[in-house]
C-alpha cells in the first residue's frame, strides 16, 4: 500500500516535470539546447528562472530569456563555463514568425522580470551596481 503511494507521488512529480518542460516551444527548446550543450561539457538545464518564455516586447507573441546563471551543469562544475566569479552570460532572444532571433547579450546576475506586459528587466552587474533595461520599440535598453 505505501509503494503504491509513493509509486503515485513519483509518477504525479515525474508528469509536473515533464509538462513544465514540454511548455517550452520548439525553438526555445532548441536555443537552450544549444546554450546548454556549449556551456555544459556533461549535460545540463536551466532552472524556471534561468529559461523564461515570455512576451518581453509588447507584440503579443512570446520571446524568450536565457540566464547562465540558473543554468545548472551535471558533473564537478556545476556552474556554465559562461559564468564568472560574479555574473553570468544573459541572452533575449526576440520572435521573428516562428524563429527566436538573438536581441541582446550581455553579463549579469540576479535576473528578474517584471509584471507588465512590456517588463522591465533587471538584475546586478560587477560589483554588485544595480541594472535594468527595457524593450524600448527597437532594442533592450
Amino acid at each position: 500500500m505505501i509503494h503504491a503511494a509513493v509509486l503515485g507521488l513519483v509518477l504525479v512529480v515525474a508528469s509536473v516535470g515533464a509538462a513544465a518542460a514540454q511548455s517550452y516551444s520548439k525553438a526555445a527548446r532548441y536555443l537552450m539546447a544549444q546554450e546548454i550543450k556549449a556551456a555544459c561539457p556533461l549535460g545540463g538545464r536551466f532552472t524556471s528562472k534561468g529559461a523564461i518564455e515570455r512576451d518581453l516586447n509588447g507584440d503579443g507573441r512570446k520571446d524568450l530569456l536565457l540566464s547562465h546563471g540558473e543554468l545548472r551543469c551535471k558533473g564537478s562544475r556545476t556552474l556554465s563555463k559562461y559564468c564568472g566569479m560574479q555574473v553570468c552570460t544573459v541572452k533575449i532572444f526576440v520572435r521573428q514568425g516562428q524563429l527566436l532571433k538573438l536581441s541582446s547579450d550581455f553579463l549579469g546576475g540576479g535576473v528578474t522580470l517584471g509584471p507588465t506586459n512590456v517588463p522591465v528587466i533587471s538584475g546586478y552587474a560587477h560589483g554588485g551596481a544595480p541594472w535594468a533595461i527595457r524593450w524600448n520599440g527597437r532594442n533592450f535598453r
